[in-house]
Parts: structure tokens; sequence; C-alpha cells
């Protein structure tokens, strides 16, 4: 086949293996809606592949030197490179609105994929598959149990409104009759219009409750804006 030796067939096998592996898990991202998908994550998987075949080709071609003009070659040094500059990718996945951080978990999945790609290229192809499973076992099936584990969920809610104490204690109760636990309160008095934005670092039992919170602030006067983030 085009002259290609014994080892460029078997490498070819193993980046259509790293690229279903890595198709397979950006599906599910893709599926969630996440900037990371299906492509991203099958380029990732197949990249890291190829760095591990190339790190054992050189070997291959180098290896047989000796004396002093001998090239020493460490195979391991571009595995090590990948899963650093993976990192990078990985941050461009994290989204972080107020104290609410988004996209750890596509970052490590990155991550991982990197791994498996690695994994692929190293010929390890049982420990490739099952680790495979296992990131898609923990983003399909660990999913799911996680949202019926009751945890917190915070916000930031930033409303603007006249500088009256009355009013500013009035929203504190309000937060705090719908069961918000205010951790942190911060303020930014406007002189010119005579009005103050405050900030509240709130804690919710259910994500659900932020749509309510929003619309009874939102329909209560004397607020000129309301924000949730």
């Amino acid at each position: 086949m085009l002259g290609l030796e014994t080892w460029q067939l078997e490498a070819m096998g193993q980046l259509a293996l790293a690229a279903a592996l890595g198709g397979a898990v950006g599906l599910e991202r893709e599926y969630h809606g996440r900037a990371a998908g299906f492509r991203t994550h099958l380029l990732v998987c197949v990249g890291a592949c190829l760095v591990m075949i190339l790190s054992i080709h050189f070997e291959r071609v180098f290896g047989r030197l000796s004396g002093q003009g001998a090239v020493r070659v460490d195979p391991a040094r571009l595995a090590y490179s990948v899963m650093g500059g993976i990192g990078f990718l990985g941050a461009g996945a994290i989204i972080k609105s107020g104290i609410t951080i988004r996209g750890l978990t596509t970052a490590a999945s990155l991550w991982c994929i990197a791994a498996i790609g690695l994994a692929c290229g190293f010929a390890t192809y049982a420990l490739a598959l099952f680790t495979a499973a296992l990131v898609l076992f923990s983003l399909l099936v660990l999913n799911s149990i996680e949202r019926r584990i009751e945890g917190h969920w915070y916000k930031m809610i930033r409303v603007t409104c006249e500088n009256r104490p009355d009013e500013i204690e009035d929203i504190g109760r309000l937060l705090e009759s719908e069961n918000v636990r205010i951790l942190d309160v911060d303020f930014d008095y406007n002189g010119k219009d005579q009005t103050v934005t405050i900030t509240y670092s709130v804690r919710f039992r259910d994500r659900s409750m932020a749509p309510r919170i929003y619309r009874l602030l939102s329909a209560r006067a004397g607020l000129s804006s309301v924000r949730v983030d």
C-alpha cells in the first residue's frame, strides 16, 4: 500500500482509534452544548496520538546511532509537553461568571482525551478503551447521579435602588424569606443619581430558584435594575 512500512500502517490504525474515542467523548460534550465538543475532542485525541507515535519513531531512527554523534532521544518528553500544553486549551473552555465557574468538566475531559490519545499512540489499546469508557461513564451516568444529590448553587445578585435604608433592608428580608442564604453584601453608591447598587453573594439550595428570585425582584417597585449571575 503506497510502499508504507508496517509501523506506518499500524500508526494509521492507532490514529483512527484515537479519532473514534475522541469523537465519542466529544459527542457527549457537543450534545450538552459545550464549546469544546465533537471536533475539538477528536482533534486533541488524534494530535496527542500522533505526537506519541512520532516520539517512538524518533527512537527508531536515532536510537540506532552510536558514538559521540549519537542523538539522545527521550520519547516521554513530547508526551509531557502535550499534557502540559493541553492546559492552555482547557483554560479556554472555563468560563467564570461572578462566583460561578463553568467548563471545568469540559477542561478535564480534554485533558483526559489527550492522555487517551497518547495511550493509543503507545499501542496500549486496552487501557485507551477502558479509560475512554470511564470518561464516558463519568460524563453520562455520574452526571445524572450528581443532579440528584442535594447541593448548593452560588450566584451573584445585583440590584440598583434608591439609597434608603428601609428599601435596602426590605430587599434583604425578601431574599431570606425565599430561603436564599446571603453570604456577603457589597454597596456601590452613585451620588449623581442618588442610587445604590447592592451586590449580594448568595447560595441557593436549588438552581431552579434563580429565575423565581429574578421575577420577584423585577416585579418589585423601586428597583431600577436587577441582574442575577
